[in-house]
């Protein structure tokens, strides 16, 4: 994602990324914000590949993977604690009504 110069293949690459990424979201995502940016934030050499339309598109693919990763877990805890469960019992009951 970050070795082109082109916008048509960074946006494809970023879509492509974004895609991997959710095999397991929760656990990339922790290995991209601890590992990943810390090590291109802090190497001198990955300075000019940060620059826009890369760094752009790096931003942007951070934000989409923290939404979708806390998306994720909410949705898990949500089932968790059963808050679908109302919507069984309805379905339950117009199962057995008919």
């Amino acid at each position: 994602m970050l070795e082109s110069n082109r916008i048509d293949d960074i946006t494809k690459s970023l879509s492509l990324a974004y895609a991997i990424m959710h095999m397991d979201m929760e656990h990339l995502a922790l290995s991209l914000l601890l590992h990943t940016i810390p090590s291109l934030l802090l190497s001198a050499a990955s300075y000019t590949t940060l620059t826009d339309p890369r760094g752009y598109t790096l931003a942007k693919f951070c934000v989409l993977t923290i939404t979708a990763a806390q998306a994720a877990r909410s949705t898990q805890k949500d089932v968790r604690r059963g808050k679908n469960s109302k919507i069984c019992i309805h379905w339950c009951q117009l199962v057995h009504c008919s």
